[in-house]
């Protein structure tokens, strides 16, 4: 367990070493909780980032379809023809 100091403004500076672990950098959002005096933090991710990850990890899977496949399977056009 390490200690943090807060300044006159109620800022808590954290160690280099434990942003670069947790990949918190300027400008990033920091959730926190409280249970009882603890005080527990946590990075917030950007819930695009983590869909797009899930998606590509789907796809390279093979749990995904491109448009044409599944248009194909549901016989329907995807050349705009109105045949």
């Amino acid at each position: 367990m390490g200690t943090l100091r807060v300044d006159s403004k109620g800022r808590l500076t954290l160690p280099r070493g434990l942003r670069d672990e947790l990949d918190i950098g300027p400008g990033d959002t920091v959730f926190f909780e409280r249970e009882g005096s603890v005080l527990r933090l946590a990075k917030a991710a950007n819930p695009f980032d983590v869909l797009a990850t899930g998606a590509v990890a789907e796809w390279r899977a093979g749990g995904t379809t491109s448009l044409r496949a599944h248009a194909r399977n549901r016989r329907a056009d995807v050349n705009g023809d109105k045949g």
